[in-house]
């Protein structure tokens, strides 16, 4: 009974404001003349409008066309407090603008008296007019109202989605720079040459391929190369040699790749640039990470055996900005005669004519590092190790026999302290490789240069892989648009340099390209060249770059649905978009929330009530 005395009241409210309304309507509509006919028709204009924002549905619930719409389901119980501007609006933005014609007419006819034009207005739309006259006078009043919009329902269901668990796709490589028994051409005294490299792959991975890009030189002599002792591949070589070797035994743990050069009959055997282990797999992915600010870290040094020298370059390089505690090289080598020869970038570290045959050498090398400069290190650092022959020449030292061996408890150990630890959550990492030829084509050339855009993905780090044929030293910058390609021995070079080599031959499989080169925003670039040696010493178009970066594994709220099973199939499909290509199978998770009468949601939008 307490709900229908109130409801009372109000019509006796909404009759008195129609008489008053109608007072005012025979006093305005009076000649043109009459001092105030403007201000008369404000009010009336501001009167309607408070009428529609303060009138709620219960309080009209027995007018004809409200109980229409209580009838057919679109005002129910739940909808009794909100406003008539509520109705109106909510009809608008759902594009029932009849609806919301309908509403605003049986309202507003029972309360304006006859001769009065007037129109109602949302957004600039027509809800209703009444145009009885020509307007030779206008009055309006206008409301900010926020929740609305066309094509945007006021009320629904939103819902965001996460992987709860993830087997994802992964990329592996693992680059194998320059090394190699000797460099020129001694007819008949060529020499054989191992390498062995250890690496390992998770212990869940599955559906494990992968593939070998192989650059050596080779004369007149035979290439084999081996997985955990199982051949894959035997090729006879006529001279330099590039291709791809199919890999059929990687598994979970630990692996070993073997490379041998038998004897040639021409020239020592060795490496050059561009030989990479490609392996890709699927297993369980972290779903979160936090790295520690300070990191140790142990890098070995592959097992390379050369007949009767051997050398090796090896690089590694610390983030760009960190504080490096500490740097130290250990080396131990056997089968030594004549020569010791250690080299950290441009600096020779240790060099002895009489070393001992089998040495254990321990180097402080902090203070040889890229630590000044504009690459701040960031710039890659080449560790150069030359036993029974020196870096400036071509052929072993005399007195060299036998076997040399660099062993693979030779290792470079670094402590630094990064200045932004890396940390996520509801990411995933993933692996894009960007071949060089989809700017400079096909063609090999002292000077190649590639361009790439990238998404909105955070980037943790990423490295440009040069393949050549023949090499000595080579430079490489990376910039990005609107800055200036930058010339050979500029200024500007200078300032986007990431790697020039230090000596001749230091030509790694993997050079350091810092995060803070790329722009999300606009194109990247990257340019290699090769300098100060043969006019043969091309840079093919197999190069590539390699980015590690993180793809999201979870989408925030979406659009507003009628229902909670759209607003679930929405999040599920904007997820699986984000994790198309990177995600072979993933357990989904839905949140979904309930959104009634957020006025914020939407707008703002103009209500507006006209008088003429």
């Amino acid at each position: 009974m307490r709900g229908v005395a109130i409801s009372f009241d109000v019509l006796f409210s909404c009759m008195f404001l129609l008489m008053f309304l109608s007072i005012y309507a025979s006093s305005f509509y009076i000649p043109p003349r009459f001092e105030g006919e403007y201000y008369h028709s404000y009010k009336v204009a501001s009167d309607v409008l408070m009428i529609l924002k303060k009138t709620r549905i219960y309080d009209v619930q027995e007018d004809p066309t409200i109980q229409f719409y209580m009838d057919n389901g679109d005002i129910t119980s739940e909808d009794m407090n909100r406003t008539l501007v509520d109705l109106i609006g909510t009809f608008w933005s759902e594009n029932r603008t009849e609806d919301a014609e309908n509403v605003t007419r049986s309202i507003l006819e029972q309360l304006m008296p006859p001769g009065v034009s007037y129109g109602v207005y949302m957004g600039g739309d027509v809800i209703y007019e009444r145009n009885l006259s020509f307007p030779d006078r206008l009055a309006k009043s206008s409301l900010m109202v926020s929740g609305y919009m066309v094509g945007k329902p006021t009320r629904g269901f939103m819902a965001r989605a996460w992987l709860q668990r993830v087997r994802g796709n992964e990329t592996f490589l693992l680059p194998i720079s320059p090394a190699g028994s000797g460099f020129g051409a001694f007819y008949f005294r060529g020499g054989d040459f191992t390498l062995e490299k250890t690496f390992e792959i998770p212990s869940d991975a599955e559906n494990i391929s992968s593939q070998l890009d192989l650059s050596v030189h080779e004369e007149e002599g035979y290439i084999y190369v081996y997985m955990n002792d199982v051949l894959q591949a035997s090729i006879y070589s006529t001279s330099t040699y590039y291709g791809t070797v199919e890999i059929s035994d990687v598994r979970p743990g630990m692996n070993v790749l073997k490379i041998v050069l038998e004897r040639p009959m021409f020239y020592h055997s060795h490496m050059h640039p561009g030989t990479v282990l490609k392996v890709t797999y699927s297993h369980e992915k972290n779903l979160s990470y936090a790295e520690e600010r300070e990191v140790f870290e142990r890098q070995e040094l592959p097992h390379v055996i050369g007949s009767p020298a051997a050398w090796v370059i090896y690089p590694f390089d610390i983030p760009r900005g960190s504080e490096v505690n500490s740097a130290e090289l250990h080396f131990e080598g056997a089968g030594v005669n004549k020569w010791v020869e250690i080299w950290v970038n441009d600096h020779l570290v240790y060099s002895s004519s009489s070393p001992p045959s089998n040495p254990v050498l321990d180097f402080d090398i902090k203070d040889y590092l890229h630590l000044s400069g504009n690459s701040s290190t960031g710039e890659t650092n080449i560790l150069a190790i030359y036993l029974d022959m020196e870096s400036t020449r071509d052929r072993y030292v005399t007195g060299a026999r036998g076997t040399a061996e660099i062993l693979n408890s030779s290792y470079v150990e670094l402590n630094y302290t990064k200045p932004e630890p890396v940390k996520y959550y509801g990411r995933i990492t993933a692996t894009k490789l960007i071949p060089f030829d989809q700017l400079d084509g096909q063609d090999a050339a002292l000077v190649k240069k590639m361009y790439f855009d990238w998404a909105d993905f955070p980037i943790l780090s990423s490295y440009l892989h040069i393949v050549q044929e023949y090499s000595w030293k080579v430079a490489a910058a990376a910039w990005h648009d609107p800055e200036k390609e930058p010339n050979w021995n500029g200024t500007d070079w200078d300032k986007y340099q990431i790697f020039k080599s230090p000596t001749g031959r230091s030509v790694p499989s993997s050079i350091y390209i810092p995060v803070e080169r790329f722009s999300t925003d606009t194109r990247n670039y990257v340019k290699a060249r090769d300098f100060d040696g043969s006019s043969s010493n091309l840079i093919l178009p197999d190069s590539f770059v390699s980015v590690n970066f993180l793809v999201p594994a979870q989408v925030g709220y979406g659009d507003v649905f009628p229902n909670q099973t759209a607003a679930e199939q929405d999040a599920i499909q904007r997820l699986n978009e984000t994790i198309k290509g990177y995600v072979e199978e993933g357990e989904i998770e839905t949140q979904t929330t309930e959104i009634v009468d957020v006025p914020t949601m939407w707008g703002l939008t103009e209500m507006e009530v006209r008088v003429w």
